[in-house]
């Protein structure tokens, strides 16, 4: 099972990557609410260095036919 997520950053626009394994529960997260789902977001964007600011998954510029579940997520810095 692979997931897909869609990222809307309010600065660069949005951006697409894929992750294996159902991530649904992460899907209308914000990375700047604090909660459990934005802390398992940013693991997952930055590993364990959130500090440093440099992104660890792969940007796609459009989303692929291949993923079983879909993820929107906002605010993603």
């Amino acid at each position: 099972m692979k997931t897909l997520f869609i990222c809307i950053d309010p600065e660069e626009g949005a951006f697409f990557f894929e992750k294996e394994g159902d991530y649904s529960f992460l899907n209308g997260t914000r990375t700047d609410d604090g909660t459990d789902g934005s802390n398992v977001l940013l693991n997952i964007l930055y590993g364990y260095n959130i500090e440093a600011g440099n992104m660890v998954v792969q940007k796609l510029k459009e989303p692929t036919k291949n993923w079983d579940k879909f993820v929107r997520v906002e605010n993603i810095y």
